[in-house]
């Protein structure tokens, strides 16, 4: 490619416009939110205005092939293709005002009535009561206020964050330079797990530019281990490499071509240990020890001592009792077999120090803990650290720790080399660092009635955690737990156990949502089994068994329906009346009546008819 450029004249996003003249992609793209993450922004911005200046009226189709090279990892494709169309108008002279609007959506408003409590239960009164630390919030009853500036109106990113991303000037970690910068690389192992007999570097250690070699010999201890979410992660150099990718030595050098030349010429005697990279081989019976003597599954001060298989459970009712009312019993497994979001940024950072005081540019999603977390692995005072975190090529959580892992390490480097230090790591090493969805299992036994009802539920999930030393969402399901709230409500014995397996695997974590998608899918599945088990419209078997409003609210429903003053008389349309037929038997479900008015004591309680 470089010498296809020679005598050309090269045009970067620099020279497409700036704050103070954009270019109609640069403004119009602002308006119409084309850049989410921004970090794929300024190469189709660039793509474009070479399509316009060839050929100023293009249709959406010459639109999509001439951008179809650019990835565009948050997905922001139609407003993209309707700013270059947009853009296109205006420079022909269309004096059509370019306003920002929801792109691809159907607007529905809706009134923000919040007459329920997220940790369950629909109470009367002002506040709810939310979570378990107790939290008082006040309620909004009804619509909110109109004609308000911002409240209700669809309005463009805030021009410091976005316009960076339109003129090249947004400074990603990958993107921050100096003069005197050094650069990085990994030398990883190609095994799922060994262990680290001896490393030579002395071969590399010679080789031209390279300033310095960082191994499990010369790592820096750690004042206080890495913490995500609060809990210990494995240090970023371990002896014992627990998966394929995992980081055997890191290599300082003038530029990234020597520092790999190094990399390559370092010599690792492995031992191969015994691996167990699936859920079922970790499970298995001669599974290896991956827990150094504690075995493979995570146990607590609170797991369940009378379930010695588990990491954590909940349970009400009696299990086996429900299990002898049943008429029918039904079993379902569903396996998961991982995922993970790739970011279109290479995870990274550079670290450079000032005297005593270190600047961090990061890839993440916060800037005070992660800092406070840096500042104690180090062993330094916060204070002297300037963590900067602006802008991010879309994360999705899982590149944190891909970035905030080695943190630590970097700014060591960069301390003992006197220059700063910049990682980025190439795809094939990043993919090993990112968290993940991790592969799970989920097992359901299932007792019904003959008409369908579920008197009886046993849920198992077995969760694979890597080497992590923590159960994750096993250790308490939190939000994956919304679908046991939501189905067992109506059923009188059911008992759901989490399991977190140690493995050979990239380690769990926040990945478009944490562990949630996964274990809702199983829940989803084994309702449509069940509802075709018994000849049911799966939606309204979902009716049968799903969260209704509790008594107190009913109550007040109730009251109100049968007011028999004229005001308060409810007059309702019946929305619909189906028929199930399970087994032999059938049985009516009626859905409830919506009221054409809003009687006296709704109005008290802030309930509304819409």
């Amino acid at each position: 490619m470089a010498t296809e450029a020679v005598g050309k004249k090269i045009l970067t996003i620099e020279g497409v416009g700036d704050e103070k003249n954009l270019h109609p992609l640069q403004s119009i793209g602002h308006t119409r939110v084309a850049a989410d993450c921004g970090f794929c922004t300024a190469g189709w911005v660039v793509t474009a205005k070479g399509l316009l200046d060839k050929n100023p009226n293009p249709n959406e189709d010459q639109v999509k092939a001439a951008l179809a090279g650019h990835i565009c990892r948050c997905s922001a494709y139609p407003n993209i293709i309707r700013t270059v169309m947009d853009s296109a108008a205006v420079m022909r002279g269309s004096k059509t005002p370019i306003e920002a609007e929801p792109e691809s959506v159907v607007h529905i408003k809706m009134p923000m009535v919040r007459d329920y409590s997220t940790s369950g239960g629909h109470l009367a009164g002002a506040e709810v009561i939310e979570g378990t630390n107790k939290t008082v919030t006040k309620k909004w009853q009804g619509y909110p206020p109109e004609n308000l500036n911002v409240l209700g109106k669809a309005r463009p990113a805030l021009p410091e964050v976005s316009i960076p991303r339109f003129t090249g000037k947004a400074q990603y970690a990958s993107r921050v330079w100096f003069p005197d910068l050094l650069y990085t690389r990994f030398l990883t192992s190609p095994h799922p797990r060994a262990y680290i007999k001896d490393i030579d570097t002395s071969a590399a250690d010679t080789m031209p530019g390279v300033k310095y070699i960082l191994t499990y010999k010369n790592a820096p201890k750690l004042h206080s281990p890495n913490v995500a979410r609060g809990r210990i992660l494995v240090e970023p150099l371990p002896r014992e490499l627990n998966l394929q990718g995992e980081v055997s030595a890191i290599v300082v050098a003038e530029t990234e071509d020597l520092a790999q030349d190094a990399a390559d010429a370092i010599k690792v005697t492995y031992e191969v240990l015994p691996f167990a990279s699936l859920l079922k081989d970790s499970m298995a019976a001669n599974a290896p020890d991956l827990g150094h003597g504690k075995g493979n599954l995570i146990r607590h001060s609170f797991s369940p001592k009378d379930l010695p298989h588990v990491t954590w459970a909940d349970q009400r009712g009696d299990i086996e009792n429900g299990f002898a009312e049943a008429d029918v019993i039904k079993e379902f497994s569903y396996r998961f077999a991982g995922g993970v979001s790739v970011p279109m940024q290479p995870s990274g950072s550079v670290a450079k120090w000032d005297g005593d005081k270190l600047t961090m540019w990061g890839m993440g999603q916060g800037i005070y803990p992660v800092r406070a977390s840096l500042a104690a692995a180090l062993g330094m005072d916060v204070s002297k650290i300037r963590l900067i975190n602006k802008w991010n090529g879309c994360t999705f959580g899982a590149a944190r720790m891909a970035a905030e892992r080695f943190y630590p390490m970097i700014a060591h480097l960069a301390k003992v080399t006197s220059r700063p230090v910049k990682v980025m790591l190439p795809k094939d090493q990043e993919l090993a660092q990112l968290q993940i969805k991790p592969e799970t299992i989920t097992k359901f036994r299932v007792g019904a009635k003959k008409d369908g009802r579920i008197v009886a539920l046993d849920h198992e999930v077995y969760v694979s955690i890597g080497d992590l030393d923590f159960g994750v969402h096993a250790d308490g399901p939190g939000n994956a737990a919304n679908q046991t709230e939501l189905y067992t409500a109506k059923v009188p014995h059911w008992r759901s156990t989490w399991s977190a397996y140690r493995t050979n695997a990239p380690r769990p974590g926040p990945s478009r949502s944490h562990i949630q998608q996964e274990t809702k899918w199983s829940w989803e599945n084994m309702i449509d089994e069940m509802a075709d088990a018994f000849g049911v419209d799966p939606v309204q078997y979902r009716m049968i068994h799903m969260t209704q409003l509790n008594p107190v609210t009913r109550a007040i429903l109730t009251n109100d329906a049968h007011d028999g003053g004229a005001a308060g008389r409810l007059q309702g349309i019946r929305l619909g009346e189906a028929q199930s037929r399970c087994g032999q038997q059938s049985r009516k479900i009626q859905t409830r009546f919506r009221p054409r008015h809003v009687p006296a004591s709704w109005r008290e309680h802030g309930l509304s008819r819409r």
